[in-house]
């Protein structure tokens, strides 16, 4: 078994069956840099703690607005953190539906949404989601495109880190 941090993915331990194979199970735990942030008393600000990771984290409040981003999700999203902060996740991802009349959550298709809906879970039941097969549907000029996602999401106190494991499309 391969054990991970479940923040920054560095790897932490292989296990005795670990192979390097694609099959190998994974485990999440937390390495020394990650526990550090999390018990000492001199730590970095979160969005310096954010931007170390290697991956793209949103960071959620309870009505889905976007309250920081790394520097990874802001270049994923091709956007500066003053276009994304403050503003629902499908605002600031230019979700195709968001443009509807109600916006972000407030259409029949944010319904299905496995993004906000994972976001939501994690709000209400504290579970933390991992590698979550997802989506987006954005316009690019006049084509609708599909982005095939995986996410994990973490309840920290009152908000949720969202994390975008992988993107493709």
């Amino acid at each position: 078994m391969k054990v991970i941090c479940a923040w920054c993915h560095q790897e932490l331990e292989p296990g005795p069956h670990h192979t390097g194979d694609q099959g190998t199970e994974v485990s999440h735990g937390i390495c020394p840099s990650c526990k550090d942030y999390f018990l000492s008393g001199k730590r970095p600000t979160l969005g310096e703690f954010l931007d170390r990771l290697a991956v793209p984290v949103l960071v959620v409040d309870s009505e889905g607005k976007i309250l920081l981003a790394n520097r990874h999700a802001l270049g994923t999203l091709g956007k500066d953190l003053g276009k994304v902060q403050g503003y629902k996740g499908g605002d600031a991802m230019e979700c195709a539906y968001a443009r509807l009349p109600g916006g972000c959550g407030q259409t029949v298709h944010c319904k299905a949404c496995t993004i906000r809906n994972s976001v939501m879970k994690t709000f209400d039941t504290g579970q933390s989601l991992h590698r979550v097969p997802a989506y987006l549907n954005r316009w690019v000029g006049n084509e609708k495109i599909r982005i095939e996602l995986l996410i994990s999401t973490e309840k920290v106190a009152d908000t949720v880190l969202l994390r975008i494991d992988q993107v493709g499309q």
